[in-house]
């Protein structure tokens, strides 16, 4: 599986070693929030700095890198 779904699955995974529990379960918020708005199921070759853009300015409004 080359999702996004997939992939941050697997580095949420790691995260959950390396942080405080604070600090993953931030991440769990932002990874759920992030696949409510991107598809799942978006191939891992399209998640790129336009698709978090998109991201950002849907969960935050008019946010730049």
């Amino acid at each position: 599986p080359t999702t996004l779904k997939y992939y941050l699955d697997k580095w949420m995974e790691i995260r959950k070693v390396d942080v405080r529990q604070s600090t993953y379960e931030r991440n769990i918020d932002t990874v759920r929030a992030m696949l409510r708005i991107l598809s799942p199921d978006i191939p891992i070759k399209e998640f790129n700095l336009a698709a978090i853009e998109e991201f950002k300015k849907a969960r935050y409004g008019n946010v730049t890198l």
